[in-house]
Protein backbone atom coordinates (compact mmCIF):
# COMPACT_ATOMS: atom_id res chain seq x y z
CA UNK A 1 0.00 0.00 0.00
CA UNK A 2 1.35 3.29 -0.85
CA UNK A 3 2.02 5.96 2.12
CA UNK A 4 -0.66 8.08 0.74
CA UNK A 5 -3.04 5.33 0.97
CA UNK A 6 -1.96 4.33 4.30
CA UNK A 7 -2.15 7.71 6.09
CA UNK A 8 -4.52 9.89 4.73
CA UNK A 9 -8.12 10.26 4.69
CA UNK A 10 -10.30 8.94 1.42
CA UNK A 11 -11.78 12.50 1.16
CA UNK A 12 -9.73 14.12 -1.29
CA UNK A 13 -9.66 17.62 0.14
CA UNK A 14 -8.95 16.44 3.55
CA UNK A 15 -6.46 14.13 2.33
CA UNK A 16 -4.32 16.89 0.35
CA UNK A 17 -4.92 18.90 3.26
CA UNK A 18 -3.21 16.25 5.78
CA UNK A 19 -0.38 16.17 3.17
CA UNK A 20 0.21 19.76 3.04
CA UNK A 21 0.56 19.91 6.57
CA UNK A 22 2.28 16.53 6.75
CA UNK A 23 5.11 18.39 4.02
CA UNK A 24 5.09 21.47 6.24
CA UNK A 25 6.08 19.67 9.14
CA UNK A 26 8.55 17.91 7.66
CA UNK A 27 10.14 21.37 6.31
CA UNK A 28 10.62 22.92 9.38
CA UNK A 29 13.15 23.11 11.75
CA UNK A 30 16.29 24.23 9.12
CA UNK A 31 17.03 27.59 8.68
CA UNK A 32 19.58 27.42 6.12
CA UNK A 33 17.52 27.54 2.72
CA UNK A 34 19.54 25.01 0.33
CA UNK A 35 18.95 22.67 2.77
CA UNK A 36 15.54 23.04 2.70
CA UNK A 37 15.16 22.99 -0.49
CA UNK A 38 17.38 20.16 -1.32
CA UNK A 39 14.95 18.02 1.33
CA UNK A 40 11.51 19.46 0.38
CA UNK A 41 12.68 18.48 -3.90
CA UNK A 42 12.80 14.59 -2.26
CA UNK A 43 10.01 14.42 -0.36
CA UNK A 44 7.44 16.10 -2.70
CA UNK A 45 7.38 13.17 -5.12
CA UNK A 46 7.31 10.45 -2.30
CA UNK A 47 4.30 12.53 -1.02
CA UNK A 48 2.82 13.41 -4.04
CA UNK A 49 3.75 10.32 -6.22
CA UNK A 50 5.56 12.41 -9.14
CA UNK A 51 8.42 11.02 -10.54
CA UNK A 52 10.80 14.59 -10.15
CA UNK A 53 9.88 17.79 -8.16
CA UNK A 54 12.70 20.65 -8.78
CA UNK A 55 12.38 24.09 -7.05
CA UNK A 56 13.86 27.21 -8.59
CA UNK A 57 14.48 30.50 -6.94
CA UNK A 58 14.12 33.80 -7.98
CA UNK A 59 18.12 35.65 -8.32
CA UNK A 60 17.01 39.50 -8.52
CA UNK A 61 21.15 40.27 -9.21
CA UNK A 62 21.46 37.63 -11.57
CA UNK A 63 17.21 38.12 -13.17
CA UNK A 64 16.36 34.72 -13.70
CA UNK A 65 15.74 31.39 -11.81
CA UNK A 66 18.55 28.96 -10.30
CA UNK A 67 17.76 26.08 -8.84
CA UNK A 68 18.65 24.34 -5.56
CA UNK A 69 22.40 23.11 -7.10
CA UNK A 70 23.39 26.23 -7.57
CA UNK A 71 22.00 28.23 -4.52
CA UNK A 72 25.32 29.83 -2.87
CA UNK A 73 27.27 28.90 -5.79
CA UNK A 74 30.22 32.18 -7.18
CA UNK A 75 28.00 34.01 -9.29
CA UNK A 76 30.94 33.47 -12.01
CA UNK A 77 29.68 30.31 -12.00
CA UNK A 78 26.13 30.47 -12.71
CA UNK A 79 26.08 32.64 -16.16
CA UNK A 80 25.46 29.31 -17.86
CA UNK A 81 22.78 27.64 -15.60
CA UNK A 82 20.81 30.52 -14.90
CA UNK A 83 16.91 29.98 -16.51
CA UNK A 84 15.72 33.35 -17.97
CA UNK A 85 12.50 34.36 -16.03
CA UNK A 86 10.91 34.59 -19.78
CA UNK A 87 11.78 31.50 -21.16
CA UNK A 88 9.85 27.78 -20.76
CA UNK A 89 7.13 26.89 -18.59
CA UNK A 90 9.31 27.56 -14.97
CA UNK A 91 10.02 31.57 -16.41
CA UNK A 92 6.09 31.69 -17.47
CA UNK A 93 4.84 30.50 -14.40
CA UNK A 94 7.28 33.16 -12.40
CA UNK A 95 6.56 35.76 -14.60
CA UNK A 96 2.52 35.38 -14.38
CA UNK A 97 1.74 34.14 -11.22
CA UNK A 98 -0.40 31.66 -12.36
CA UNK A 99 -0.22 27.83 -11.97
CA UNK A 100 0.31 26.09 -15.20
CA UNK A 101 -0.55 22.64 -15.72
CA UNK A 102 0.41 20.38 -18.79
CA UNK A 103 -0.77 17.13 -19.01
CA UNK A 104 0.57 16.22 -22.82
CA UNK A 105 3.85 17.73 -23.18
CA UNK A 106 3.58 16.71 -26.61
CA UNK A 107 1.03 19.69 -27.32
CA UNK A 108 2.56 22.34 -25.46
CA UNK A 109 5.00 25.45 -26.69
CA UNK A 110 6.17 26.31 -23.17
CA UNK A 111 8.58 23.24 -23.13
CA UNK A 112 11.24 22.59 -25.95
CA UNK A 113 10.94 18.87 -27.85
CA UNK A 114 14.70 18.58 -27.04
CA UNK A 115 13.72 19.23 -23.32
CA UNK A 116 10.86 16.81 -23.23
CA UNK A 117 13.28 14.15 -24.97
CA UNK A 118 16.18 14.47 -22.70
CA UNK A 119 13.87 14.44 -19.28
CA UNK A 120 11.66 12.34 -20.68
CA UNK A 121 8.29 14.31 -19.83
CA UNK A 122 5.15 13.09 -19.99
CA UNK A 123 3.52 15.90 -18.19
CA UNK A 124 4.57 19.01 -16.01
CA UNK A 125 3.28 21.43 -13.32
CA UNK A 126 4.36 24.87 -12.41
CA UNK A 127 3.97 26.06 -9.24
CA UNK A 128 4.46 29.86 -8.36
CA UNK A 129 6.20 30.57 -5.04
CA UNK A 130 5.04 33.68 -3.35
CA UNK A 131 5.93 35.80 0.05
CA UNK A 132 4.83 39.00 1.04
CA UNK A 133 2.61 38.97 -2.50
CA UNK A 134 5.87 38.64 -4.20
CA UNK A 135 6.83 36.21 -6.84
CA UNK A 136 9.20 34.02 -4.93
CA UNK A 137 10.55 31.32 -7.31
CA UNK A 138 8.69 28.03 -8.86
CA UNK A 139 8.25 24.90 -7.81
CA UNK A 140 8.11 22.23 -11.23
CA UNK A 141 7.17 18.58 -10.85
CA UNK A 142 7.67 16.26 -13.44
CA UNK A 143 5.77 13.08 -14.96
CA UNK A 144 7.64 10.89 -17.01
CA UNK A 145 6.31 7.27 -16.64
CA UNK A 146 2.93 8.58 -18.02
CA UNK A 147 0.41 11.13 -18.72
CA UNK A 148 -1.33 12.54 -15.65
CA UNK A 149 -4.66 14.32 -15.82
CA UNK A 150 -5.05 16.82 -12.94
CA UNK A 151 -7.64 17.11 -10.68
CA UNK A 152 -9.59 20.21 -8.89
CA UNK A 153 -8.91 19.07 -5.50
CA UNK A 154 -4.98 18.96 -6.79
CA UNK A 155 -5.31 22.31 -8.56
CA UNK A 156 -6.23 23.62 -5.21
CA UNK A 157 -3.79 21.62 -3.01
CA UNK A 158 -0.96 23.07 -5.78
CA UNK A 159 -2.20 26.33 -5.26
CA UNK A 160 -2.18 26.41 -1.38
CA UNK A 161 1.29 23.80 -1.57
CA UNK A 162 2.97 26.82 -2.99
CA UNK A 163 1.74 29.79 -0.46
CA UNK A 164 2.91 27.52 2.23
CA UNK A 165 5.82 26.90 1.20
CA UNK A 166 6.78 29.86 -0.13
CA UNK A 167 5.96 31.56 3.32
CA UNK A 168 8.20 29.49 4.71
CA UNK A 169 11.18 29.73 2.29
CA UNK A 170 10.30 33.37 2.49
CA UNK A 171 10.81 33.13 6.03
CA UNK A 172 14.05 31.42 5.76
CA UNK A 173 15.51 33.79 3.05
CA UNK A 174 14.09 37.11 5.18
CA UNK A 175 16.18 35.71 8.38
CA UNK A 176 19.08 34.59 6.68
CA UNK A 177 19.16 38.29 4.62
CA UNK A 178 18.74 39.79 8.24
CA UNK A 179 21.24 37.59 9.73
CA UNK A 180 23.91 38.51 7.17
CA UNK A 181 23.25 42.16 7.63
CA UNK A 182 23.68 41.16 11.17
CA UNK A 183 26.87 39.92 10.47
CA UNK A 184 27.90 42.75 8.07
CA UNK A 185 26.53 45.22 10.58
CA UNK A 186 28.94 43.30 13.33
CA UNK A 187 31.89 43.35 10.76
CA UNK A 188 31.56 47.01 9.81
CA UNK A 189 30.95 47.96 13.67
CA UNK A 190 34.15 45.82 14.28
CA UNK A 191 36.19 47.74 11.44
CA UNK A 192 34.79 51.03 12.79
CA UNK A 193 36.04 49.94 15.95
CA UNK A 194 39.56 48.97 14.51
CA UNK A 195 40.02 51.87 12.38
CA UNK A 196 38.89 54.57 14.85
CA UNK A 197 41.56 52.69 17.22
CA UNK A 198 43.96 53.23 14.31
CA UNK A 199 43.05 56.44 13.62
CA UNK A 200 43.50 57.35 17.39
CA UNK A 201 47.23 55.54 17.43
CA UNK A 202 48.10 57.41 14.33
CA UNK A 203 46.44 60.66 15.22
CA UNK A 204 48.72 60.28 18.45
CA UNK A 205 51.78 59.51 16.53
CA UNK A 206 51.42 62.39 14.35
CA UNK A 207 50.20 64.55 16.85
CA UNK A 208 46.98 64.97 15.16
CA UNK A 209 43.47 65.64 17.51
CA UNK A 210 40.06 66.64 16.35
CA UNK A 211 37.93 69.40 17.63
CA UNK A 212 34.46 70.87 17.40
CA UNK A 213 32.43 74.09 18.44
CA UNK A 214 28.69 73.64 19.36
CA UNK A 215 27.71 77.54 18.24
CA UNK A 216 24.32 76.75 20.30
CA UNK A 217 26.01 76.54 23.62
CA UNK A 218 29.66 78.17 22.36
CA UNK A 219 31.28 75.32 23.91
CA UNK A 220 34.64 73.25 22.25
CA UNK A 221 35.12 69.45 22.33
CA UNK A 222 39.39 68.82 22.21
CA UNK A 223 40.40 65.55 21.97
CA UNK A 224 42.60 63.77 24.05
CA UNK A 225 45.48 64.55 21.45
CA UNK A 226 44.83 68.34 20.89
CA UNK A 227 44.30 68.64 25.20
CA UNK A 228 47.93 66.97 25.35
CA UNK A 229 49.74 69.61 22.47
CA UNK A 230 48.12 72.77 24.70
CA UNK A 231 49.53 70.85 27.77
CA UNK A 232 45.92 71.17 29.56
CA UNK A 233 43.76 68.10 31.37
CA UNK A 234 42.12 65.65 29.20
CA UNK A 235 38.14 66.37 28.70
CA UNK A 236 38.77 69.69 29.11
CA UNK A 237 36.02 71.68 26.77
CA UNK A 238 36.59 75.46 26.48
CA UNK A 239 34.47 78.16 25.29
CA UNK A 240 35.59 79.52 21.98
CA UNK A 241 37.31 82.56 23.19
CA UNK A 242 38.98 80.65 25.79
CA UNK A 243 40.25 78.55 22.43
CA UNK A 244 41.95 81.60 21.40
CA UNK A 245 43.48 83.02 23.95
CA UNK A 246 45.83 80.31 23.93
CA UNK A 247 46.84 81.67 20.61
CA UNK A 248 50.30 83.81 20.86
CA UNK A 249 49.14 87.40 20.90
CA UNK A 250 50.13 88.28 17.30
CA UNK A 251 47.86 85.10 15.63
CA UNK A 252 44.79 85.71 17.84
CA UNK A 253 43.20 88.55 15.57
CA UNK A 254 43.75 85.57 12.56
CA UNK A 255 42.30 82.82 13.92
CA UNK A 256 39.23 84.94 15.40
CA UNK A 257 39.03 86.17 11.57
CA UNK A 258 38.94 83.11 9.79
CA UNK A 259 37.21 81.14 12.84
CA UNK A 260 34.00 83.95 12.52
CA UNK A 261 34.04 83.38 8.68
CA UNK A 262 33.66 80.00 8.74
CA UNK A 263 30.89 80.02 11.53
CA UNK A 264 29.15 82.72 9.58
CA UNK A 265 29.44 82.43 6.03
CA UNK A 266 30.43 78.44 5.89
CA UNK A 267 34.37 79.20 4.52
CA UNK A 268 36.93 76.63 5.36
CA UNK A 269 40.09 77.48 6.52
CA UNK A 270 43.29 76.25 6.95
CA UNK A 271 46.31 78.23 8.91
CA UNK A 272 49.26 77.66 10.15
CA UNK A 273 49.96 79.66 13.57
CA UNK A 274 51.53 79.48 17.14
CA UNK A 275 49.69 78.78 20.51
CA UNK A 276 51.37 79.23 23.58
CA UNK A 277 50.90 76.01 25.75
CA UNK A 278 49.66 75.86 29.36
CA UNK A 279 53.69 75.49 30.15
CA UNK A 280 54.33 78.98 28.53
CA UNK A 281 56.02 77.13 25.19
CA UNK A 282 55.40 78.30 21.77
CA UNK A 283 54.25 75.42 19.21
CA UNK A 284 53.47 75.77 15.89
CA UNK A 285 50.26 74.32 14.54
CA UNK A 286 48.39 73.70 11.96
CA UNK A 287 44.74 74.14 12.43
CA UNK A 288 42.00 73.45 9.96
CA UNK A 289 38.31 74.24 10.62
CA UNK A 290 34.99 73.61 8.34
CA UNK A 291 31.02 74.72 8.74
CA UNK A 292 29.02 71.89 9.54
CA UNK A 293 25.44 72.10 8.32
CA UNK A 294 21.88 70.64 9.49
CA UNK A 295 19.15 69.95 7.13
CA UNK A 296 17.53 73.38 6.34
CA UNK A 297 21.33 74.71 5.33
CA UNK A 298 22.08 76.46 8.49
CA UNK A 299 25.67 76.28 10.18
CA UNK A 300 25.31 74.31 13.73
CA UNK A 301 28.81 73.69 14.45
CA UNK A 302 32.71 74.15 13.22
CA UNK A 303 34.85 71.41 13.57
CA UNK A 304 37.80 70.27 11.95
CA UNK A 305 42.02 69.21 13.02
CA UNK A 306 44.64 70.47 15.05
CA UNK A 307 48.20 69.35 14.26
CA UNK A 308 51.64 69.98 16.07
CA UNK A 309 53.55 70.96 13.36
CA UNK A 310 56.71 72.34 15.77
CA UNK A 311 58.81 69.70 14.60
CA UNK A 312 58.15 70.00 10.60
CA UNK A 313 58.82 73.83 10.97
CA UNK A 314 62.03 73.31 12.75
CA UNK A 315 63.00 71.08 10.00
CA UNK A 316 61.84 73.39 7.45
CA UNK A 317 64.01 76.00 8.99
CA UNK A 318 67.24 73.69 8.95
CA UNK A 319 66.65 72.47 5.24
CA UNK A 320 66.38 76.67 4.10
CA UNK A 321 69.81 76.94 5.86
CA UNK A 322 71.31 74.12 4.97
CA UNK A 323 70.33 75.29 1.33
CA UNK A 324 71.45 79.02 1.85
CA UNK A 325 75.18 77.57 2.95
CA UNK A 326 75.07 74.59 0.11
CA UNK A 327 74.45 78.09 -2.49
CA UNK A 328 76.93 79.58 -1.06
CA UNK A 329 79.16 77.12 -1.02
CA UNK A 330 78.57 76.26 -4.73
CA UNK A 331 79.34 80.57 -5.39
CA UNK A 332 82.81 80.29 -3.18
CA UNK A 333 83.62 77.42 -5.18
CA UNK A 334 82.86 79.27 -8.52
CA UNK A 335 84.36 82.17 -7.18
CA UNK A 336 87.51 80.29 -6.43
CA UNK A 337 88.17 78.63 -9.94
CA UNK A 338 87.38 81.68 -11.22
CA UNK A 339 90.10 83.64 -9.01
CA UNK A 340 92.30 80.81 -9.41
CA UNK A 341 92.66 80.94 -12.88
CA UNK A 342 92.62 84.80 -13.09
CA UNK A 343 95.67 84.36 -11.12
CA UNK A 344 97.12 81.92 -12.73
CA UNK A 345 96.51 83.71 -16.50
CA UNK A 346 97.67 87.47 -15.04
CA UNK A 347 101.11 85.49 -13.70
CA UNK A 348 102.00 84.39 -16.53
CA UNK A 349 101.47 88.00 -18.27
CA UNK A 350 103.41 89.59 -15.74
CA UNK A 351 106.32 87.32 -16.05
CA UNK A 352 106.53 88.31 -19.05
CA UNK A 353 106.03 92.08 -18.21
CA UNK A 354 109.34 91.48 -15.36
CA UNK A 355 111.43 89.62 -18.23
CA UNK A 356 111.31 92.39 -20.60
CA UNK A 357 111.59 94.82 -17.93
CA UNK A 358 114.20 93.72 -15.98
CA UNK A 359 116.01 93.22 -19.70
CA UNK A 360 115.26 96.80 -20.10
CA UNK A 361 117.00 98.26 -16.85
CA UNK A 362 120.45 96.30 -17.40
CA UNK A 363 120.75 97.91 -20.93
CA UNK A 364 120.15 101.46 -19.33
CA UNK A 365 121.71 103.65 -17.61
CA UNK A 366 120.05 105.32 -14.51
CA UNK A 367 120.54 108.93 -16.40
CA UNK A 368 118.11 107.53 -18.76
CA UNK A 369 115.19 109.75 -18.97
CA UNK A 370 112.95 106.57 -19.03
CA UNK A 371 114.64 104.64 -16.73
CA UNK A 372 112.35 105.46 -13.77
CA UNK A 373 109.23 104.60 -15.96
CA UNK A 374 110.34 101.29 -16.33
CA UNK A 375 111.70 100.98 -13.11
CA UNK A 376 108.10 101.50 -11.95
CA UNK A 377 106.83 98.69 -14.32
CA UNK A 378 109.22 96.69 -12.96
CA UNK A 379 107.99 97.15 -9.29
CA UNK A 380 104.58 97.06 -10.41
CA UNK A 381 104.85 93.66 -11.95
CA UNK A 382 106.56 92.40 -9.00
CA UNK A 383 104.05 93.00 -7.26
CA UNK A 384 100.96 92.81 -8.64
CA UNK A 385 98.42 92.55 -5.42
CA UNK A 386 99.28 95.29 -3.59
CA UNK A 387 98.83 97.45 -7.03
CA UNK A 388 95.39 96.19 -7.32
CA UNK A 389 94.28 96.73 -4.02
CA UNK A 390 95.65 100.37 -3.86
CA UNK A 391 93.69 102.78 -5.60
CA UNK A 392 96.75 105.34 -4.98
CA UNK A 393 98.69 102.78 -6.46
CA UNK A 394 98.81 103.30 -10.58
CA UNK A 395 99.50 101.01 -13.29
CA UNK A 396 100.73 102.60 -15.61
CA UNK A 397 101.36 99.86 -18.79
CA UNK A 398 99.73 96.21 -18.67
CA UNK A 399 101.57 94.27 -21.53
CA UNK A 400 99.32 90.42 -22.31
CA UNK A 401 98.89 87.92 -24.89
CA UNK A 402 95.70 88.26 -26.69
CA UNK A 403 94.59 84.65 -26.49
CA UNK A 404 94.56 83.13 -23.70
CA UNK A 405 92.75 80.59 -21.61
CA UNK A 406 89.30 81.10 -19.23
CA UNK A 407 90.03 84.80 -19.76
CA UNK A 408 91.26 86.61 -23.09
CA UNK A 409 93.79 89.85 -23.00
CA UNK A 410 91.02 91.86 -23.86
CA UNK A 411 88.54 91.08 -21.04
CA UNK A 412 91.55 90.91 -18.35
CA UNK A 413 92.25 94.33 -19.51
CA UNK A 414 88.82 95.72 -18.99
CA UNK A 415 88.68 94.68 -16.03
CA UNK A 416 91.74 96.20 -14.62
CA UNK A 417 91.10 99.52 -16.41
CA UNK A 418 88.18 99.35 -13.86
CA UNK A 419 90.48 100.46 -10.98
CA UNK A 420 93.26 102.43 -13.27
CA UNK A 421 91.22 103.58 -16.46
CA UNK A 422 94.68 105.50 -17.56
CA UNK A 423 96.34 102.91 -17.90
CA UNK A 424 97.74 101.79 -21.36
CA UNK A 425 97.77 98.23 -22.93
CA UNK A 426 100.02 96.38 -25.37
CA UNK A 427 98.63 93.00 -26.79
CA UNK A 428 100.62 91.01 -27.79
CA UNK A 429 100.58 87.54 -30.22
CA UNK A 430 101.21 84.87 -32.86
CA UNK A 431 98.50 86.43 -35.26
CA UNK A 432 99.02 88.78 -37.62
CA UNK A 433 98.24 92.21 -37.01
CA UNK A 434 95.61 92.43 -39.96
CA UNK A 435 94.10 88.79 -39.14
CA UNK A 436 93.37 90.19 -35.65
CA UNK A 437 92.03 93.42 -36.66
CA UNK A 438 89.97 91.87 -38.96
CA UNK A 439 88.27 89.31 -36.76
CA UNK A 440 87.43 91.92 -34.58
CA UNK A 441 89.27 90.56 -31.49
CA UNK A 442 90.85 93.89 -30.80
CA UNK A 443 90.07 97.39 -31.87
CA UNK A 444 91.26 99.47 -33.89
CA UNK A 445 94.30 101.71 -32.97
CA UNK A 446 95.21 99.75 -29.85
CA UNK A 447 99.03 99.10 -29.13
CA UNK A 448 99.99 95.44 -30.43
CA UNK A 449 103.40 93.65 -30.77
CA UNK A 450 103.40 90.66 -32.91
CA UNK A 451 105.56 87.70 -31.65
CA UNK A 452 108.41 86.76 -32.03
CA UNK A 453 109.47 89.18 -29.34
CA UNK A 454 112.84 91.62 -29.81
CA UNK A 455 114.40 93.68 -27.41
CA UNK A 456 114.21 96.60 -29.71
CA UNK A 457 110.61 95.89 -31.05
CA UNK A 458 109.13 95.67 -27.11
CA UNK A 459 111.21 98.84 -25.94
CA UNK A 460 109.69 100.90 -29.00
CA UNK A 461 106.20 99.65 -28.26
CA UNK A 462 106.68 100.90 -24.47
CA UNK A 463 107.87 104.41 -25.43
CA UNK A 464 104.68 104.31 -27.99
CA UNK A 465 102.19 103.13 -25.43
CA UNK A 466 103.54 105.41 -22.35
CA UNK A 467 104.40 108.25 -24.43
CA UNK A 468 101.61 108.82 -27.20
CA UNK A 469 104.02 108.07 -30.29
CA UNK A 470 100.87 106.72 -33.07
CA UNK A 471 102.45 103.29 -34.00
CA UNK A 472 98.83 101.38 -33.16
CA UNK A 473 96.81 98.77 -34.92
Amino acid sequence: MKRTEREFSSDPCQRYLQLLHQLIVSLQGDLALGPIIHKATHIIPEYLEVDRASILIYDEEANGLISDQLLGAPRKNLISDIQPVNVGISGHCYTTQNLILIEDCRHTELISEQNIQQLDLKSVAAIPLRFQGKGLGVIRLDYTEETHSFSSEEQVFFTLMGEEIGILLGIVLLYNRQRKMANTIKISEDRLAENVQLYKIAGERAKIGSWSVDLATNISFWSDTVADIHKMPRGLSPSVSEGIQFYAPEWQVRVTEVFTRCAEQGIPYDEELEIIAADGSRVWVRTIGEAVRDADGQIIKVQGTFQDITAIKAAEKEQKLLKAQFEQAQKMESVGRLAGGVAHDFNNMLSVILGYSEMLLDDMAPEDAHYNDIREIFKAANSPQEALAEKETHIHLLLTDVIMPEMNGKELAEKIQLLHPAMKVIFMSGYTADIISEHGVLEARTHFIEKPLSLKKVAQKLHQALYGANNAL
